[in-house]
């Protein structure tokens, strides 16, 4: 290099500069994205009674899972008191 690096504020203000050429030139280009439809976008297609179902297999399954962690830690108990 023929020019010494530069440090401090100097190099601070030359990062900047090089972040808001990289800024300007990513607004300057074209968006490039393929939509289908508004469904696409909006999460279409999904009637309400599917989530419905979704969520109640899910707070079952949790329900079990609860369930299951009681038992666990009643065993856990009663082998400790034994």
């Amino acid at each position: 290099e023929m020019f010494p690096k530069a440090t401090g504020r100097d190099a601070l203000r030359e990062k900047k500069a090089a972040q808001r050429s990289f800024a300007r030139e990513r607004e300057a280009s074209p968006i490039e994205f393929d939509v289908q439809g508004a469904a696409d976008l909006l999460g279409g297609g999904d009637s309400f009674e599917a989530a419905k179902m979704r969520e109640s297999r899910r707070k079952d399954n949790w329900q079990k899972r609860k369930e299951i962690k009681q038992l666990e830690m009643e065993e856990k108990r009663v082998r400790f008191q034994a």
